[in-house]
């Protein structure tokens, strides 16, 4: 047994040392992790001011282990160079009991370096990204300037230089960004079930820019909800992408937006404590990630369905009718010898051809032309089956307002997309028709395109699809893409908690078996230099330290694009990641066992 003399001896040693390395290490880690988002972002004073007293925890937290094994490998080695060591052994002490001291801090760490992770350490990392998106504007002109692009959801904004004007918030209040020569990308993806699949849309240039910033909530708060962008362009141009039906113009000034993207803050498990992960882990349909694949098969679900309700309308009944709140309808018709509707993608397409008799006429007398091109030694020559100036134009559209006598669009072939709306219970419905005339009082008007955008209510089953959850896209009757989709987002979440959850429990063991080791090397290689000690306690958690965080990243990394089902797939790279979280504690607890070992034998 240890004397309480002696005790208190060796563990205010150890305490003063350990406090000493602890308050080093977090100073200087928490200048180092000022280093990126000044140099990628810029900072103010203020801002750098707040990110050093939150940066200060965290760093407190991830300097205890090697401040603890430093701290014991010096007080141990200047007991053993000193002989005080020889001295304690002598009085029939064994290095076991010397060590007392060492594991009793080696608790205490242990447990305050669990509370802190689990508690405080999330709740700081946190308020470190609000206060670097808390002013968007020096943020996108920051990366304007070094990278010459950024990226919102579907947009892409390109500009050679950036910069904040002398007054930095407009008299709305919101932030403001001048870009000079930018170029705007709009990306749209035409097929929801093959998400990798993106198509530039259309394109805005100009001369300069102002990008109108509004962000909601106060202080740090305002970057973790939703931020709204208005790019207002001065002597601008748009340049579709396809010209058919689409619109070329000057624009001498115009207003891009608003664009809402959601918050630059992503759902990640470093930021929540040990009760949130808890909840999500029982819970991960309330993941963001989850939330924003069940919305998206929502509302791919309710335009398909949508689709075939027209659908089965125009082929069944020849004409689609669309009510609105105010008693206003528009009638969307074919002919019946016109051809029947074919889905294509979230859509579909009516396309153009001859009505019955005209290819039967046709039919007859091409049989006739080929005999005689063919008795002659001639090759038959193609021959249009209908005059491109035929007036058949069997699809219709027209607006009805009771009362009122509107004109009739006629077309010859016609596409209808269906896209979300951003309002409740309502789509937005893209008809365009093409080679088309318009017909009113007796008149007809030329018109080669003709296009009508709208929101319309959904039906009560279409509406009904949003009631859907996580589940009705895992049964066994759903659809196997859609089990992957979706399969694929909360066996990610999971992965994460549960490898957010072991490292935090390893990391805090890893104080107490790192200091087990510098109890151990300290007594062996009998020295109190500072330098020793710290190049002999480095290795040791560094190999604790690189497992734990290697294991945690390969733990939530699933594949993108997964080719094996996803059930069969489960949890494989959670059990490696698991595997090296635990592995680094598992070395340095049998290094201690065998060094303590020795000496207990010697």
């Amino acid at each position: 047994m240890i004397g309480r003399t002696l005790f208190w001896y060796i563990f205010r040693d150890l305490l003063k040392i350990f406090l000493m390395a602890n308050g080093a290490l977090a100073g200087i880690m928490s200048f180092g992790g000022l280093l990126r988002p000044l140099t990628h972002q810029g900072l103010d004073v203020g801002q750098v001011g707040k990110l050093l007293s939150y940066f200060m925890p965290a760093m407190t937290t991830y300097s205890l282990p090697i401040a603890a094994l430093f701290a014991t490998t010096v007080v141990y080695g200047r007991l053993s160079a000193d002989n005080e060591l020889t001295a304690c052994r002598g009085g029939g002490m064994s290095h076991l009991a010397v060590a007392l001291p060492a594991f009793v801090m080696g608790i205490l760490v242990a447990i305050m370096s669990l509370v802190f992770l689990c508690f405080i350490v999330p709740a700081y990392t946190l308020k470190v990204e609000q206060t670097l998106y808390s002013n968007m504007a020096k943020l996108i002109a920051g990366k304007i300037q070094t990278a010459h692009e950024i990226r919102f959801g579907p947009v892409t904004i390109f500009a050679q230089d950036a910069y904040l004007p002398a007054d930095t918030q407009n008299k709305n209040g919101q932030q403001m960004v001048v870009l000079k020569s930018p170029l705007i990308e709009t990306i749209e993806r035409p097929y929801r079930n093959e998400r990798d699949y993106r198509v530039p849309k259309d394109f805005y240039t100009a001369d300069e820019a102002f990008i109108s910033i509004e962000q909601r909530g106060r202080g740090e708060e305002r970057g973790t909800g939703k931020v709204y962008l208005t790019v207002h362009l001065e002597d601008g141009m748009k340049i579709p992408r396809q010209f058919q039906g689409a619109v070329q113009a000057g624009v001498e000034a115009t207003d891009y937006g608003p664009l809402e993207i959601d918050s630059p803050i992503k759902e990640d498990t470093k930021f929540m404590d040990v009760w949130k992960l808890k909840k999500l882990y029982h819970n991960p349909a309330q993941g963001a990630r989850v939330k924003r694949v069940l919305n998206e098969l929502i509302q791919r679900d309710q335009q398909a369905a949508f689709v075939t309700d027209t659908i089965g309308q125009l082929n069944g009944q020849g004409e689609a009718v669309f009510h609105f709140s105010d008693g206003e309808t528009y009638v969307l018709a074919r002919e019946p010898g016109a051809p029947y509707c074919e889905p294509h993608g979230l859509g579909f397409i009516i396309p153009a051809a001859a009505p019955i008799d005209v290819l039967s006429n046709w039919a007859a007398s091409r049989c006739s032309a080929d005999a005689a091109t063919a008795a002659l030694g001639l090759l038959p020559l193609p021959a249009l089956p209908v005059d491109p100036e035929s007036q058949y134009r069997p699809i219709t559209f027209q607006q009805k307002i009771e009362g009122q006598t509107l004109p009739v669009v006629a077309a010859r072939e016609m596409q209808l997309h269906v896209h979300p709306s951003g309002e409740p219970k309502t789509l937005r419905v893209n008809v365009e028709l093409i080679d088309s005339v318009r017909r009113a009082a007796g008149e007809t008007v030329d018109r080669k395109s003709y296009m009508k955008p709208f929101n319309v209510p959904m039906s009560g089953q279409i509406a009904a699809i949003a009631t859907r959850q996580v589940r009705d896209y895992t049964s066994p009757v759903a659809s196997k893409a859609d089990h992957q989709w979706i399969g694929r987002e909360v066996l990610q979440l999971s992965n994460q908690i549960l490898a957010e959850s072991h490292s935090r429990v390893s990391f805090a063991i890893s104080c107490l078996v790192l200091v087990m080791v510098g109890c151990a090397l300290g007594m062996m290689f009998r020295s109190g230099n500072f330098l020793s000690a710290f190049a002999v306690s480095f290795v040791p958690a560094l190999l604790t330290i690189t497992l734990i965080v290697a294991g945690q990243r390969l733990s939530g990394n699933v594949p993108d694009n997964l080719k094996t089902d996803i059930v069969t797939y489960a949890n494989s790279p959670l059990q490696l990641g698991l595997g090296l979280i635990w592995t680094g504690n598992c070395l340095n607890f049998l290094l201690a066992v065998v060094l303590l070992g020795r000496l207990q034998r010697q």
